[in-house]
């Protein structure tokens, strides 16, 4: 069974704008097109909404690193082809095109014990 994309936010309670973030970023497997519709199975849905939260309150510090970035765009920049992320992304690619996206210092980054 596939479900749309509204379909798909609905069953997990997100807004459609935060799932249609989540197709763009190609971190979906299995969708298929119809049209200018994005269709996806069931499964994949379901293995999303059981998937587990990460138990936060068991690390030993007060401050995580959070990123928040829009999907990879084109750059028109000399050193960076990407502003943003996507899975298709190589390595190299995404640690440029999230450069000045992080909300912190690499000082804080590296206490939570968090690496790029």
């Amino acid at each position: 069974m596939l479900l749309t994309t509204g379909q798909a936010a609905d069953e997990l309670g997100c807004a459609i704008t935060t799932f249609r973030r989540l197709v763009q970023a190609e971190l979906l497997p299995g969708l298929s097109r119809r049209g200018v519709r994005v269709m996806i199975p069931l499964p994949v849905v379901q293995s999303l909404s059981t998937r587990k939260h990460a138990a936060l309150d068991r690390l030993s510090v007060n401050e995580i690193a959070v990123l928040r970035v829009d999907t990879a765009q084109p750059a028109d920049e000399p050193d960076r082809n990407w502003l943003g992320f996507s899975a298709s992304l190589t390595p190299e690619d995404i640690l440029k095109a999230l450069r000045g996206w992080w909300r912190c210092d690499p000082a804080s980054i590296a206490a939570g014990e968090c690496s790029p």
